[in-house]
């Protein structure tokens, strides 16, 4: 990723936030090894100068800041963003196994057990990708949505209304105009 393109994604990622997630003012974060200004590679470095006159940026994000949302939108290569995807893909699964362990070993009841996993179901519900769908390839010239390999019919469901509200919104014609 080149400077130029981040400051480019970080605009795409900007409208994408307020005109499907509703969010007002998103937060851009640079992931990167920590939160100085300093750190990382000689581009992300780089990438950092680009980004830090924008007026959302937050600075350099950890990993940890992912999960409590320090940010809306978090600027990464494609290989680092991958690999964040599917590590968070994995975490509810690993979660009710945890969970699933802990309540045998400690003599829960079935219906002790029936609320926790209730519990856990709801939690991690924005987890599951399903009930996302899909999101656009933002930066083509048209509505391209992206989803899991394996989507059921209720997930490409959730990928049609992504593309329709994509397109009901502008987020192309935003994107073009906030470029230019």
């Amino acid at each position: 990723m080149k400077p130029e393109a981040a400051l480019q994604f970080a605009k795409m990622g900007q409208i994408y936030c307020q005109q499907i997630l509703n969010i007002d003012n998103p937060k851009i974060g640079l992931l990167n090894v920590g939160e100085e200004e300093g750190k990382g590679t000689d581009l992300l470095k780089e990438i950092y100068g680009e980004l830090k006159h924008h007026e959302n940026f937050v600075g350099n994000l950890e990993g940890k800041d992912i999960l409590p949302g320090k940010a809306d939108v978090f600027l990464c290569d494609g290989l680092v963003g991958n690999i964040v995807l599917k590590f968070g893909e994995s975490i509810p699964e690993v979660l009710q196994q945890m969970i699933g362990g802990a309540i045998k070993e400690l003599g829960l009841s079935k219906e002790e057990a029936g609320q926790i996993q209730k519990v856990l179901h709801t939690a991690l519900s924005s987890f599951n990708y399903e009930n996302v769908g899909g999101i656009p390839f933002l930066g083509v010239n048209g509505v391209s949505i992206v989803g899991h390999g394996g989507s059921s019919p209720l997930a490409i469901k959730n990928m049609i209304k992504s593309a329709v509200q994509t397109v009901e919104n502008d987020v192309n014609g935003k994107i073009v105009a906030s470029l230019n």
